[in-house]
């Protein structure tokens, strides 16, 4: 157990109404850590750590932001930090002989004087946004992952499922709602190499996140992002190599019924060249199908967006990279690690 002490002091000056802002803020955070090693390769780790986080000048300042006159800001000059306990376990085991690894974390986090923005929309539409402390928001995380090699396949599977949970509060017209958020999905990879001819790696990641609100007249949110991968390398006539990778990215939304899929191939060819391959000159077109739209779904405590953007179309690369002592990797074209490297692109 290490206990210690924080003071933060905030200071500032009201020119417009010739006032200040002087907020001294204290607290003693403990923190413990708990460390078992039940051999070379099988590691328990336990952490607990506390912090304060502080209001900023700008949320303690009591003035009235007008700027967007549709959605006003008022600071909080009572508002309180917040107080964070962080919890983390972490599992770790490896097997050297079999190539087996295996690990767990999670980690817990619960605040308390939370700090959440209350929002108050009139008969007029305008709303009004000041910074509040609410009792507590709760957020637990895990994530797992296993890797294990089949020799007779010249192959190797890496598994990792991960999981979060969220609750906290926020206030709606001066009414508390209290909003949970959970969050299932993660990776799933297969390679397969023979020799140092050819590689193939599929891999897929996905993300279901569902967002709850207790007031009835605000929906719920539901989507599930998806991708796909392929990626390939193929070594021939001692100095070339033909890379390529496809993604397949899917968007859905059952709150909007939105869905959108959106296919992107990259393929370039190397030559290595200079003594022992330290130099490659690769040549490659990126987005071959020319997809040129981008999405992000983000769903918070009180919005949801959905976004789609335009992305650069197709476009066709030159380059060169050279290695300062070490050769290249013919498997991939990057260079092994304590390497140096310089590169030059050329863009159409």
């Amino acid at each position: 157990m290490e206990p210690s002490h924080q003071m933060t002091n905030l200071k500032g000056n009201l020119i417009s109404r010739d006032a200040a802002i002087d907020r001294t803020f204290k607290n003693v955070l403990p923190t413990a850590r708990f460390n078992y090693d039940f051999s070379n390769f099988v590691h328990l780790n336990f952490n607990y750590e506390t912090s304060m986080r502080e209001p900023t000048i700008q949320q303690l300042q009591p003035v009235v932001d007008n700027t967007d006159p549709l959605n006003i800001y008022v600071g909080n000059p009572v508002l309180k930090p917040a107080y964070l306990h962080r919890g983390t376990l972490n599992f770790t085991t490896f097997n050297p002989t079999k190539f087996i690894n295996f690990f767990a974390f999670l980690t817990t986090t619960y605040t308390t004087n939370a700090i959440t923005n209350s929002q108050t929309v009139n008969d007029s539409l305008v709303r009004v946004t000041q910074p509040v402390n609410v009792k507590d928001n709760l957020n637990v995380s895990a994530n797992f992952n296993l890797g294990f090699p089949v020799k007779k396949l010249n192959s190797r599977f890496n598994v990792g499922p991960t999981a979060s949970a969220t609750r906290g509060i926020n206030l709606l017209n001066e009414e508390e709602n209290t909003i949970r958020q959970q969050t299932l999905g993660g990776t799933v990879r297969y390679n397969f190499t023979y020799k140092e001819i050819f590689t193939l790696d599929l891999s897929a990641n996905l993300s279901h996140q569902e967002t709850k609100y207790e007031f009835d007249t605000q929906q719920d949110q539901v989507f599930f992002n998806k991708t796909y991968t392929a990626e390939s390398n193929l070594n021939f006539l001692k100095n070339y190599s033909l890379n390529g990778s496809f993604d397949y990215l899917i968007y859905n939304s059952q709150t909007t019924d939105y869905n959108q899929s959106i296919p992107l191939l990259n393929i370039s060819l190397s030559r290595y060249v200079l003594k022992n391959k330290a130099g490659e000159i690769k040549v490659g077109v990126n987005n071959l199908l020319d997809q040129s739209l981008g999405v992000t779904q983000t769903a918070t405590s009180n919005y949801y967006q959905q976004e789609t953007i335009n992305n650069l179309g197709r476009y066709y690369m030159v380059s060169f990279t050279y290695a300062l002592n070490k050769q290249l990797n013919p498997m991939g074209g990057m260079r092994r690690p304590g390497g140096g490297g310089m590169r030059m692109m050329i863009r159409q």
